[in-house]
């Protein structure tokens, strides 16, 4: 088994928010964003460094998942690098990211490429943990994220920026984000259940506002941008 993969995410993204499994499970260690910067940091990196060093508590290998690997820091993917250089002989490391340009090309030249089943296979195998995407069918039950893709589609701008006011006033910047993941699962398969392959381009731009929330932007701009981007698109794919 190889000890370094790098995930090739899609939109349907495997995080500990999508994941069922052992979690806890002293052999497996999942690195994410502390929720008040949306950063990974050099100090998580060097936890991690120390927890890869101990031999397995149960298992023949540990594993490691850093998601979304495009939030670790400069100095983060530099200390990463010393370790994936010479990693501990029974310490597997998973990079899931969708923005793999955002990675050092020393990173990414040290990872080998798993396409998702390969990933799902490996990682079910030998870390007992399954990760599985939401299901559409749930997300349309979620009344807030209904009313958040109404409002994307809504021509009146009032209303919307109204909208965008409200929900950047009450939602944390950790809860949007979440929030932007599942309406890009929800439209990404409601697009390819109705063939409505030319609206798919433009969920280029909920990446891109959940990227720039990530970077601790102000977030109505953000919200208001996509907005306004994402009637742009609209009008321009209409024209066509």
């Amino acid at each position: 088994m190889s000890r370094k993969a790098l995930f090739l995410g899609s939109f349907l993204v495997p995080s500990p928010f999508f994941c069922q499994g052992q979690n806890t499970h002293p052999d497996n260690k999942i690195l994410q964003p502390s929720s008040e910067k949306r950063q990974i940091g050099i100090a998580q990196v060097q936890s991690l460094q120390q927890w890869a060093l101990l031999k397995p508590y149960q298992r023949q290998f540990k594993g490691a998942f850093i998601y979304p690997a495009d939030a670790l820091t400069r100095e983060a993917q530099n200390s990463l690098l010393k370790l994936l250089e010479e990693p501990p002989s029974q310490t597997a490391f998973f990079l899931l990211t969708r923005q793999r340009h955002q990675l050092l090309p020393t990173i990414r030249s040290r990872c080998q490429f798993l396409s998702w089943i390969q990933f799902k296979e490996k990682v079910s195998r030998y870390f007992g943990l399954e990760f599985e995407p939401l299901s559409p069918s749930k997300l349309e039950k979620e009344d807030l994220l209904q009313q958040f893709l109404k409002a994307l589609d809504n021509p009146n701008l009032a209303t919307a920026f109204s909208f965008w006011e409200k929900l950047a006033r009450q939602q944390t910047r950790t809860t949007l984000i979440t929030f932007l993941e599942k309406a890009l699962i929800y439209l990404y398969h409601r697009y390819f259940q109705q063939q409505q392959w030319h609206w798919l381009p433009r969920l280029g731009e909920l990446e891109k506002a959940r990227f720039y929330l990530t970077r601790n932007s102000n977030t109505r701009i953000i919200l208001e941008n996509l907005y306004l981007n994402w009637h742009s698109f609209s009008l321009s794919a209409q024209g066509k």
